[in-house]
């Protein structure tokens, strides 16, 4: 019985090592197979890329001529958005004024405010500083300058303005220009007073039309006068 036993192992041991064999032959060609599917892969992936980078060429080429013009009235209308913030602020005054029906002023100054800033794990206010301010109101920047204003490094007063007044620019920094559109062609100062953009848009146009007989007063009176049925009275707001 124990001879047969051991008989048994040694045909029990053969039965192991073909199936020792067979798994290695799987991994063998298994490793095989992936090897070729990443072959055909990375050759059908070139295939495509190659295909698709011809086409791009294709599109861009028909639309050539419209990305050019395209890129260059963007950079147009980026360019003749900017203005000197002590000529468009007063200027924007007096069209606000129209068409809201009282009186707004340009006003220009410093604001103090509080920096919040972060060290580790804690906000660490510092007072002292000032944001040079450009805004449009009905009252005065002295009502702004009274609040006690905390932000954070990156921000701007826009949150702590009145909701009819409209902020040019704020920041540490003083600046004498500010552009109304950026390079992508987006208008930058959102909603507010949707009759603002129609102006800076009529004043880009006839900038680009007319550069040397530019007069941004001249085209307010034009614009008021061509949307006088929007234009009201003092009083009537």
């Amino acid at each position: 019985m124990i001879k047969e036993l051991n008989e048994l192992d040694n045909i029990y041991r053969q039965y192991n090592s073909e199936y020792t064999k067979l798994y290695s032959e799987k991994k063998v060609r298994k490793a095989k197979i992936e090897e070729e599917i990443q072959q055909i892969l990375s050759d059908k992936l070139k295939e495509l890329n190659d295909d698709i980078q011809s086409k791009e060429l294709d599109i861009d080429k028909r639309y050539s001529s419209v990305l050019e013009k395209r890129s260059q009235l963007l950079k147009d209308i980026h360019t003749n958005s900017n203005f000197k913030i002590n000529v468009i602020g007063p200027i924007l005054a007096r069209l606000i004024s129209k068409f809201e029906g009282r009186k707004y002023t340009f006003e220009r100054g410093l604001v103090p405010v509080t920096i919040i800033e972060f060290y580790e794990n804690y906000m660490v206010p510092k007072s002292g500083y000032k944001y040079n301010c450009a805004l449009i109101t009905d009252r005065s920047l002295a009502e702004l300058k009274r609040k006690r204003i905390e932000l954070f490094p990156s921000g701007t007063l826009e949150n702590e303005i009145a909701e009819n007044e409209l902020l040019l620019y704020s920041g540490i920094c003083n600046r004498d220009y500010i552009n109304f559109y950026d390079k992508k062609g987006v208008y930058t100062f959102g909603k507010k007073y949707p009759y603002v953009k129609d102006f800076i848009d009529t004043l880009i146009v006839s900038r680009m039309d007319n550069s040397n007989d530019f007069d941004p007063d001249t085209e307010l009176d034009i614009f008021i006068k061509r949307e006088k049925s929007k234009v009201k009275k003092f009083g009537e707001y």
